[in-house]
């Protein structure tokens, strides 16, 4: 008798039969989506791979691939709201691939590279990327790159609160974390509460050690000076006046604790300078610029006296042997002096340390006439009684021997004013241009300083987007290939 098959084995050999084709399909679906994916057909690739789940969900990597394609066609501007939306439907890609292969690196880097790429555009992203990066810190405190990303994310986001809210526990254990604090500080300063950043800065110099002390209050007075500077328009009336004034403060903290500390009085005259800007009366801004004077000239004489110890020559050494003893050159003669002051306006101030002259005429080189000397001699030993007859003239008439030498002290005199004037203007012409030329050097020294920091600067950012693009990737640039 021939074999009948039941209806119901029918059925099931219809239904596999079906699966099995579904399968098929699926990863033909898929292997077209990686085409069009390499092609950078972006939207065609997500539709493909997701026919392909609607298909067979089980189908190989294909969770991963679609992250990928939706990874590269997010675009937080984009009119479409599928670009809007491919970041967080990138995200439940790489979820539930994750949740299958649990142990795939790549597909956590993506995972990360699209959660800080959304969060500064969605809140929703900014949440989802807080809880992902605090849940890896607590699960190993360790983690720096975990701490990178959650440094990253609140920069990125302004949010200067929960980052606050987030490093008070360690702050509380740990209460002189300066750095903690700077970047703390630096967070508010980005999210535009600049006395929140100056409130962290103190903090952080009033809790550092005796060596770092002086550093860091002088780097609050820097900040200030920069904020005033290059944002004029962040703190200004009342609020600009009080910014310098803590930054004054914070600078002169800082010369208080390290002793001739010439560039914090460079910043402490500039935001003197500043200040003077903001002032609203004649009479305080003269004050402001007297001070920004006074700061200015002791630290070009501290800087005019490092170079002039920096170039002094070495004593010479003792000598020994013969010749021992003999005289040379002094080694404890005085270096000359080249403390330049700095003019203000058309005020000419002599140097501190240059000579004064002290009103004596100068004395004309005595000319040796041996044979007028002689003559002179020979006359009066020739005739005595001329000699004899001048000296009792003399003797007769000493109001005649004073009323000379006060007619000598009378016209030199004369002539001391006009001298001592003189060497007076050439000093103070001499202090001016040392004076001129040190300020050009500190000038040009701030401009190098200036141009180092900004170069910096470009170079951090250039640092950041790198790890950013690397962690992110580009809008329009493939992602990764298609497994």
């Amino acid at each position: 008798m021939p074999f009948k098959p039941s209806l119901a084995a029918v059925a099931l050999a219809l239904l596999a039969g079906c699966g099995l084709v579904d399968r098929v399909h699926a990863r033909q679906l898929a292997r077209e989506g990686n085409a069009a994916y390499r092609a950078s057909d972006f939207p065609g690739a997500a539709r493909l791979y997701r026919d392909a789940i609607r298909l067979d969900p089980a189908t190989p990597n294909v969770y991963l691939n679609l992250g990928y394609a939706l990874f590269s066609l997010y675009d937080p501007d984009s009119p479409r709201a599928e670009a809007r939306q491919a970041a967080a439907d990138a995200m439940d890609a790489f979820d539930r691939h994750l949740a299958s292969v649990p142990g795939d690196e790549k597909a956590k880097t993506f995972r990360v590279k699209t959660l800080l790429r959304a969060a500064p555009h969605d809140a929703a992203m900014a949440d989802r990327a807080y809880r992902l990066f605090a849940g890896m810190l607590a699960a190993n405190p360790a983690d720096n790159e975990a701490r990178q990303y959650l440094l990253t994310l609140f920069i990125d986001t302004r949010r200067y609160e929960q980052a606050l809210h987030h490093f008070e526990p360690q702050l509380a254990a740990h209460p002189d974390d300066v750095e903690t604090m700077k970047i703390l500080a630096v967070l508010a300063d980005k999210s535009g509460r600049t006395q929140d950043a100056v409130d962290w800065y103190r903090r952080r110099a009033e809790a550092a050690d005796a060596a770092r002390g002086p550093a860091f209050f002088y780097e609050l007075g820097t900040y200030a000076w920069n904020v005033l500077q290059y944002q004029p328009d962040r703190e200004k009336g009342e609020a600009g006046l009080r910014l310098a004034d803590q930054g004054i403060e914070a600078e002169r903290r800082a010369m208080a604790l390290k002793a001739d500390y010439a560039e914090a009085m460079a910043y402490a005259n500039l935001l003197y300078l500043r200040r003077a800007a903001l002032e609203t009366t004649p009479q305080a801004k003269y004050e402001d610029e007297q001070r920004a004077y006074e700061l200015r000239t002791e630290a070009a004489r501290i800087l005019g006296l490092r170079g002039d110890e920096a170039k002094a020559p070495e004593p010479p050494a003792e000598a020994s042997g013969p010749g021992a003893g003999a005289p040379g050159p002094s080694a404890t003669a005085p270096v000359p002096s080249a403390m330049p002051t700095v003019p203000s306006g058309d005020v000419s101030v002599p140097a501190a340390g240059a000579s004064v002259p002290d009103g004596r005429p100068s004395v004309p080189a005595r000319t040796t006439d041996l044979g007028a000397r002689t003559t002179d001699r020979e006359a009066r030993t020739t005739d005595p009684g001329a000699r004899t007859t001048d000296r009792e003239a003399r003797a007769a008439d000493p109001g005649a021997r004073t009323t000379d030498r006060e007619a000598r002290a009378a016209r030199e005199p004369a002539r001391t004013p006009f001298l001592s004037l003189e060497r007076e203007n050439a000093a103070n012409r001499a202090a001016a241009a040392r004076a001129l030329e040190d300020l050009r050097r500190l000038e040009a020294q701030a401009d190098a300083a200036r141009e180092r920091a900004d170069r910096a600067l470009r170079e951090a950012r250039e640092l950041t987007d790198s790890l950013r693009r690397e962690r992110t990737g580009d809008a329009g640039v493939q992602a990764a290939a298609p497994r």
